[in-house]
């Protein structure tokens, strides 16, 4: 639920494939640097781990929402969003050390399917387009 494990001291973290949604404030501002998310998750509510040390993120294809501020100020230096996904919310990904956004989605189709919420990313990185 949500802020189940706000502020501890976690480090590294794999969230059992039963896990479907992830509640807001659920893992904020902990230590979290590697992550294993579920093949089966569909939503990561807001700031779910905001505040963290997580440099490397593998979305599940399966996810369908990135709520705001999921992943505000860590260290992901690339990412690659999933074509199941259809909605970003505002700073997602802000404050994080992107180097490359990889979206498995064309331009058009990123543009007129998915909701993004403002400054959903910080810096520039460079934006790939590679439909699946």
């Amino acid at each position: 639920g949500s802020y189940a494990f706000y502020s501890n001291q976690i480090s590294s973290l794999t969230i059992p494939n039963s896990v479907t949604t992830i509640g807001e404030d659920a893992f904020s501002s902990n230590r979290i640097s590697d992550l294993v998310l579920p093949d089966n998750l569909t939503i990561i509510g807001a700031r779910t781990f905001m505040g963290n040390r997580i440099t490397n993120l593998i979305i599940p294809k399966s996810v369908t929402t990135i709520g705001d501020s999921a992943f505000l100020a860590n260290q992901i230096r690339s990412l690659t969003i999933p074509n199941s996904v259809t909605s970003i919310g505002e700073q997602a990904f802000y404050n994080n050390l992107l180097k490359s956004i990889l979206i498995k989605r064309t331009k058009e189709d990123f543009e007129a399917s998915v909701t993004v919420g403002s400054n959903w990313y910080s810096g520039t990185p460079t934006i790939t387009y590679e439909p699946e």
